[in-house]
């Protein structure tokens, strides 16, 4: 796949601004790309069976497609592809009558004879990472070069590589190469740290979130959705910053850690001078090509008192005749 189609289905998985634990798609067998022709199935798997989901994806010839009506075979809340082709590419998720979404998922289908087998969802900071290189014809374990955002990582004997206890610094564009029989389209592999941050009162906090670099018309918004409040910790339209929508609590407080974060898709923010007020849950969303913001990470943010403490006094020192 190329750089353009690849920032196409990013926008497309930006469709929608919010979605919901209440369902979760999976993905049967579990890859990011097939061959042509393969079977694959995709189930909706839901806490609430009243809730009617229903399958759907955007490829590039439709949108909003629903499974049983102009593609797939629909039997209850799965969807079975007998045999997937190349324009079944797209990104797939599970939508309820009431109108909340699943995750969403992309599929890539080639015709080639190699694929790279690699997490469908996003792999949680820490956790080891299995990456297979196969070919449509047998053996399917042979010998295995891989690479990540075009730079070579390695040789595997038998197509299976490894990367263990990953970190943000892993997330990319992933593709393999076997000899004779050619390379496999590339997948993005995302990341997700979601741990708690501590930081003493008056420190400044850096919460960290990564997109795809060189990405066309971005929106891009952090949210605190405790603030009960349209209004964002910061957000950027196509690269400019939209400051009267910005929440008073954060106006003079909030810059990008990267100043280049367009083309190096770091989208991680300072907070500067934390105090208890900024406590809670923030989210990075982004949107590509006009489409609605999708969440890209959470960060939990805990400001000690102690901290918060020491730097008001010292306020009042400075100030203090």
């Amino acid at each position: 796949m190329d750089g353009t189609s690849l920032l196409w289905l990013f926008s497309l998985i930006s469709l929608v601004c919010c979605t919901t634990t209440e369902a979760h798609l999976t993905v049967s067998p579990s890859s990011s790309q097939f061959f042509k022709d393969d079977p694959v199935s995709l189930s909706c798997e839901e806490d609430d069976s009243s809730a009617g989901w229903t399958l759907r994806r955007n490829t590039s010839k439709e949108t909003m497609t629903q499974c049983g009506a102009e593609w797939g075979k629909s039997t209850g809340n799965s969807c079975s592809i007998s045999y997937i082709l190349t324009q079944d590419s797209g990104v797939y998720w599970c939508e309820s009558r009431e109108g909340p979404i699943s995750n969403m998922v992309n599929l890539t289908v080639t015709g080639g004879s190699v694929i790279l087998q690699s997490p469908v969802l996003p792999v949680m900071e820490g956790d080891d990472v299995t990456l297979l290189c196969k070919t449509e014809t047998t053996p399917s374990n042979l010998p295995a070069a891989f690479f990540k955002d075009g730079v070579f990582i390695g040789n595997r004997p038998t197509g299976h590589m490894t990367i263990q206890h990953v970190s943000r610094s892993d997330e990319g564009l992933y593709k393999c190469d076997i000899s004779s029989h050619g390379k496999s389209p590339t997948s993005w592999i995302t990341v997700t740290d979601q741990k708690e941050l501590t930081v003493k009162g008056g420190a400044d906090a850096t919460l960290e979130c990564s997109g795809p670099p060189n990405a066309t018309s971005l929106i891009l918004r952090w949210e605190k959705p405790d603030l009960q409040s349209e209004d964002y910790v910061i957000i950027f339209t196509d690269g400019r910053f939209i400051e009267n929508i910005q929440h008073k609590l954060f106006k003079g407080r909030v810059e990008m850690k990267d100043p280049k974060w367009k083309e190096t898709g770091d989208f991680s923010v300072i907070l500067k001078h934390v105090t208890t007020n900024d406590d809670g849950t923030y989210e990075c969303k982004a949107g590509y090509d006009g489409q609605k913001p999708q969440s890209l990470n959470n960060v939990t943010l805990k400001v000690e008192n102690s901290g918060e403490f020491n730097f008001s006094f010292f306020l009042v020192m400075d100030v203090t005749p």
